[in-house]
């Protein structure tokens, strides 16, 4: 879905770079938001702690600079199409995984 999701983002910057840009900064960040969440569950598993919302934290803040200084915008505008496609991507997101879930069923049963 993520190829879909940087249309979103070509869409929202569309004076800047171009679309193969936008997928690759969006394959870096899914990467990198992948990596911490795999050092978060070590950890977890290693010492019996949550350290999940401290990761996804440290992603949000590490996704909006990159934004920021990616497609060198103002903080303002950087913060409404921060919110604007994290929303989008949580859209799509869910209906991804409604869309797995639901060809498992079909598929395992």
């Amino acid at each position: 879905f993520m190829p879909l999701f940087t249309i979103f983002m070509w869409l929202v910057y569309i004076r800047k770079n171009t679309y193969t840009d936008h997928l690759i900064f969006s394959f870096h960040n899914q990467s990198l938001l992948f990596i911490l969440l795999i050092i978060s569950l070590i950890l977890d598993i290693i010492f019996k702690i949550s350290t999940a919302g401290l990761f996804v934290t440290i992603f949000s803040i590490y996704l909006f600079m990159a934004m920021k200084k990616f497609y060198g915008q103002g903080v303002f505008k950087t913060i409404v199409k921060y919110i604007f496609l994290n929303t989008i991507f949580t859209i799509l997101a869910f209906f991804a995984v409604l869309v797995l879930f639901t060809g498992s069923v079909f598929i395992y049963n």
